[in-house]
């Protein structure tokens, strides 16, 4: 049985899921766009295999309370624009979220509403003490996006990650979202925890 925390969510213009078998062409011919493997921390390479063994592995991480994967798609027609997801670090209340987008699917502000209802389950459904993620220094897009939804640079960790794709150790930023940094940004939802 799928872990009962895990759900469909949606915001205005979208729908996160699950990924399914359908879903495996979709997310490798996005995934091996260049600009994608360069900003995120792809296995290299990236192959049909990877993307299948990927959804294949996701119940399974999720019902365990390891991980939490949402297939991110347009609410008008259902298509995968990106994923989004949480691994989870039980001892330490908190999680690490990473989220990637389809080339065609940038600019149009997708990224900023995935970050903010992940967020806001984090924080309300989870109950975590805090999210965080790391970005490669140049990653601007995903930077600018953590920024938006109340994320805080907290330090750079210099040729901290190896990247096959680039083949070379990369420098990175940690972000970091507490819970009650999400209160202060959420006072209405605070408001309304406290009454229950």
């Amino acid at each position: 049985m799928i872990n009962d925390k895990y759900c469909e969510l949606s915001t205005e213009r979208l729908t996160l899921g699950r990924f399914t078998a359908d879903d495996i062409a979709d997310v490798y011919s996005m995934v091996k766009e260049e600009s994608l493997l360069k900003n995120c921390m792809m296995p290299y390479p990236y192959t049909k295999r990877t993307a299948s063994k990927w959804i294949t592995k996701q119940p399974a991480d999720i019902e365990k309370n390891r991980e939490y994967v949402w297939a991110v798609r347009r609410s008008e027609d259902r298509k995968l624009i990106g994923a989004i997801g949480l691994i989870i670090n039980a001892g330490d209340n908190s999680a690490e979220i990473g989220f990637w987008l389809g080339k065609e699917f940038r600019n149009q502000k997708f990224g900023r509403e995935m970050v903010k209802e992940i967020a806001k389950f984090a924080f309300e459904t989870l109950e975590l003490n805090k999210i965080w993620a790391k970005v490669f220094t140049d990653n601007y897009s995903s930077s600018y996006i953590l920024d938006l939804n109340g994320f805080q640079p907290e330090g750079k960790l210099r040729k901290h990650v190896f990247q096959p794709y680039l083949n070379k150790y990369r420098d990175i930023i940690l972000y970091g979202f507490i819970n009650d940094d999400y209160r202060k940004r959420n006072p209405k939802q605070a408001e309304c925890d406290s009454k229950n």
